[in-house]
């Protein structure tokens, strides 16, 4: 079972952010903090106590406080000596308040940008781009953030700033142990436990404890043990809220501890002693990484609506914070739930969900957790080819991580090896000064023992060898097995793969059928272009276009990206068809905001997906425009569908609602917001789905993201729209390359 922070990412990343300044007296309340910076009237001692206000601010939450320092110092006249130290620091103080709340993006650019303000400081200077390593971590950028860390250590240690000297080490040793370099990690680690005991850093030294704690959680169970009491025997009886929070962080890694030595008393006792205190701290991330891993023991006692609400619930509340690492864990947590029980294509959909994220973090051992559930879930699926292919992946990465481990060992015998070899020619030199005579049964004596010697390493090779031997012949045994399955279930599989692609093919047929022909949208949209790519042999993507009336221009247009996409987003590709057709002539109906709220109406009652909860799950997301060339206005509404508009090169982003058709898990419904726009000839009208800025592509197989793909709308917005659909068709083949597509595209581009 995955169990919640088995990852770790955000714990570490927790750590390094509750202490980045520590303040000067722990006994001082925020609000004497507070009201003591606004009584300074020095701006250098002001701007001095800035950051670490901030940080407290931060962390307790008192977000509107933390601005309204920001403001303050925005006002502050510095002269010129002090000029950009300000701007410097405004910019760290703003970078420090959006990792508060958990926005590295927003984090990283304010601290990229305050760097050019101080070349002449070298304290803030560290801070500055010790925050910047920091978010590539906390964004799964983890090579970035050991290669910037790695060119930055010699500064941080010149600067003097050890604070920001120990975070680095701790994210580079973290980020070691996710790529599976658990040696470099614990090495990284001691080096920052020293540093610390040196410096009587006695909160960091908490932290890293726990750090080390998480590098040893599979490894080894009491080393993990260990290091999680040892963080809360240095910190004592805590009274700030900051080390609360350490505390909270420690119970749950001694619960999962507890979990891996299949002590479960003790893990649930540590899990609800985390879950009551975070909760009182009003510390969500260690509540919900609680909450989960209390659901993650319901489900290994077989108590699975229980584990499905509590897994459930931490994913809906993960995405909300974006936090990616334990969206992955959620993911894999309900994809063991639903293969236990038996509903194995829900798994398979779960694994595949966490497998998405994992490509992106690169963690081997969540590489090592999905591979090994999908082979097993196809296995009890009777799949065995699917089975036999994820088996070899699983087997692939586990081995990777095993001989990081087994190097470590390697590099000990060798030490241990040379030492002992050393040791043994001094012993035999100073016997050779000791025995003058005797030269001969000396020599005798070599060669016995140096046969003897030899005769052991023989065996020793020998056993090995036999035993190497067994070992693979069992496994080439298993996998013959696997071979022999896979050809029995060829030709069935064969057969009934024709059979259901024929119908899936047909289907096709009536899905075209429904959707406006090129002829049907010269009509009513003499310049425009469609690029349709969908995934599958049918789509969950589709469009929709219909003249409002006959006896006006105006035109009626939607894009939308259904639930899944393959068979399953085609059938709700034709029930979104059918209710749009619905709303055509309907005098109640006057806008597309009021279109939106008909069919988020409808849809439950049509399609009647419920779940144990009474909401709905299936949904879809909608741009919804109404066009006049009469009057060149246009007027949309999007359920978490934006459009973009293009003039003279310049682009307008139009945002939709932040609400999907379809119930959310609250069960809350929303009026969707009609909005007026007003066009100019030539403007170019851009509607998309999200599948292709979520194409994995280019050279390091990343997102080809949402940017670059307004940077082409403008480049591409003059040319005839013939041009531009080729120019994007290009685009998408030339990004993708041997990539597999990941999902429907569709992208449409109307010139008014």
């Amino acid at each position: 079972m995955n169990f919640c922070g088995i990852n770790y990412l955000w714990i570490a990343y927790f750590l390094i952010s509750v202490t980045g300044t520590r303040l000067t007296s722990q006994n001082k309340t925020l609000d004497s903090l507070y009201a003591d910076y606004f009584k300074t009237a020095n701006v250098k001692e002001k701007l001095s106590k800035a950051t670490g206000l901030i940080v407290a601010l931060g962390n307790g939450k008192e977000i509107t406080k933390a601005k309204a320092v920001i403001v303050d110092m925005e006002n502050l006249n510095a002269g010129p000596s002090h000029e950009n130290i300000r701007k410097g620091i405004i910019l760290i103080s703003k970078s420090l308040l959006f990792k508060a709340l958990d926005s590295a993006g927003k984090s990283m650019d304010y601290a990229k940008q305050a760097i050019p303000f101080l070349q002449t400081d070298k304290g803030y200077l560290a801070r500055a781009k010790s925050l910047i390593i920091m978010n590539y971590y906390m964004r799964g950028q983890f090579d970035s953030c050991i290669k910037i860390g790695n060119s930055n250590l010699a500064e941080f240690k010149k600067s003097g700033s050890v604070i920001s000297e120990l975070e680095v080490l701790m994210c580079m040793g973290r980020s070691y142990d996710f790529i599976g370099n658990r040696k470099k990690a614990i090495q990284l680690s001691l080096e920052a436990i020293d540093i610390a005991k040196q410096n009587n850093k006695t909160n960091k030294l908490s932290e890293l404890y726990i750090s080390m704690s998480t590098i040893y959680k599979e490894e080894d169970s009491n080393m993990a043990k260990k290091y999680a009491l040892m963080s809360l025997s240095v910190l004592g009886n805590p009274t700030n809220a900051e080390v609360i929070e350490v505390v909270n962080v420690s119970y749950l890694i001694l619960g999962n501890v507890y979990h891996n030595m299949h002590v479960e008393d003790s893990a649930l006792y540590y899990y609800y002693l985390c879950k009551d205190a975070s909760l009182k701290a009003k510390d969500q991330r260690t509540y919900l990484s609680a909450i989960g891993n209390i659901g993650n023991v319901a489900y290994e006692q077989k108590q699975y609506d229980k584990a499905l609400e509590y897994n459930f619930l931490t994913l809906t509340e993960y995405k909300k914070i974006e936090l990616v690492s334990e969206i992955a864990v959620a993911y894999g947590s309900l994809a063991d739930i639903y293969k236990d029980m038996k509903e194995y294509d829900k798994a398979v959909k779960y694994y595949d969900s966490a497998l998405v994220i994992t490509k992106q973090l690169q963690s081997a051992d969540d590489y090592i957790y999905n591979y090994k559930g999908l082979s097993e879930t196809y296995e009890m699926m009777g799949n065995y080819k699917e089975a036999f292919k994820y088996f070899r992946l699983y087997k692939q990465w586990n081995d990777s991580v095993n001989n990081n481990q087994n190097s470590k060992k390697i590099n000990q015998m060798e030490l241990d090896y040379k030492y002992k070899a050393e040791q043994k020619e001094k012993d035999l030199i100073q016997k050779n000064k000791d025995l003058i005579t005797g030269e001969e049964i000396n020599r005798q004596k070599y060669i016995i023992w140096a046969g003897i010697l030899g005769g052991v390493l023989l065996v020793v090779f020998l056993s090995f060898t036999i035993k190497t031997n067994i070992a693979r012949k069992k496994t080439n045994a298993k996998l013959q097995e696997f071979n022999n399955e896979i050809i029995r279930q060829k030709d069935i599989i064969e057969v009934k793969n024709h059979e259901i692609t024929d119908s899936i093919t047909y289907a096709s047929r009536i899905q075209q059928g429904v959707i406006p022909d090129d002829k049907e949208m010269k009509g009513l949209f003499p310049q425009h272009f469609v690029f349709f790519k969908p995934r599958d042999i049918v789509s969950g993507d589709f469009y929709w276009a219909n003249r409002v009336n006959n006896t006006t221009n105006k035109v009626m247009l939607a894009i939308a990206d259904c639930t899944g996409h393959g068979v399953p987003g085609a059938f709700m590709s034709l029930v979104g068809n059918t209710l749009l057709n619905q709303t055509l002539n309907n005098p109640l109906i006057t806008t597309p905001a009021e279109v939106l709220d008909y069919i988020n109406k409808k849809l439950p009652e049509t399609i009647k997906s419920k779940t144990s909860t009474g909401t709905i799950k299936d949904g879809m997301e909608i741009a919804m425009c109404e066009f006049n060339p009469d009057t060149l206005t246009m007027q949309f509404a999007g359920a978490n569908s934006n459009i973009y508009v293009v003039r003279n090169n310049s682009i307008q982003i139009y945002k939709g609602d932040k609400q999907p058709i379809g119930e959310s898990f609250s069960g809350k419904i929303i009026n969707y917001t009609n909005q007026i726009i007003l066009l100019q000839k030539k403007d170019c009208v851009y509607l998309i789905t999200d599948g292709y800025a979520d194409q994995f592509g280019g050279d390091k197989g990343k997102k080809f993201k949402y940017k670059p793909l307004e940077d082409l709308f403008c480049a591409i917005s003059s040319k005839n729209m013939d041009e531009q659909k080729k120019i994007i068709s290009d685009a998408f083949d030339s990004w993708k390359k041997n990539h597999e597509q990941v999902d429907d595209v569709l992208v449409m581009g109307i010139k008014i």
